[in-house]
């Protein structure tokens, strides 16, 4: 049996920080929390091996798309492992910078 990856704090998961160029929105303090979306730039960035670009969707969207992922029963893939110990109000936060850092209001 495969061994268990440990669930990761929100501090863990987003760590990466440094390594993702921060946002022009972000940048202008136009969003709230904009250090939650620097982490998924880090996989989810413009270069051209990136991961699946992340939607340009509003909040409640990408909130929905981060839920499912969080609470998927399978663990096959990155994402559910990431998000696995994030509540609901932190899940709420990222797709709100997320959201705001691609156009949506704040």
């Amino acid at each position: 049996m495969p061994a268990m990856l440990p669930r990761l704090s929100a501090a863990v998961l987003f760590g990466s920080c440094a390594l993702a160029p921060l946002p022009a929105a972000a940048a202008s303090g136009a969003c709230p929390n904009p250090e939650l979306s620097l982490g998924c730039g880090s996989c989810h960035g413009a270069a051209p091996n990136a991961l699946p670009a992340l939607p340009p969707d509003p909040a409640p969207a990408l909130y929905a798309r981060l839920a499912r992922l969080r609470d998927a029963p399978y663990t096959g893939t990155v994402m559910p492992r990431l998000l696995a110990s994030l509540d609901d109000q932190t899940l709420h936060a990222i797709a709100a910078a997320v959201a705001c850092e691609r156009g949506h209001a704040p």
